[in-house]
């Protein structure tokens, strides 16, 4: 996101807007950054951006994210108005999320 520590990753990319999932989500604190993933139960509004990355971007958010050994997958995400008719495209932590604290709603460093 815009502003924190990692927003190098996306400098030169195009913000599109801050943007609201529908509640069927979780985010927990990992290794002092967040893992939002889907929520069988429990699911609330996580708040975040939409940002149109070319492929290079891409796949260097892949690359951070540790796409390659499975920590994080690049899923769908629903979202709410005015995005909710739009596909969008997140990544979900994919690791057990057994004792984690909760995130909250908004990551903030």
């Amino acid at each position: 996101m815009r502003g924190l520590c990692n927003a190098h990753h996306i400098a030169g990319q195009r913000f599109i807007g801050e943007a609201h999932t529908t509640p069927e989500y979780r985010m927990v604190l990992l290794a002092g950054y967040p893992g939002m993933f889907e929520a069988s139960e429990g699911g609330r509004s996580i708040c975040g951006e939409v940002w149109e990355v070319d492929e290079a971007c891409k796949l260097a958010l892949d690359k951070l994210e540790d796409i390659d050994i499975g920590l994080y997958t690049f899923d769908e995400v629903n979202l709410l108005p005015p995005f909710d008719l739009e596909t969008v495209w997140t990544y979900l932590y994919a690791r057990d999320v057994k004792g984690r604290a909760d995130a909250g709603t908004k990551w903030v460093e």
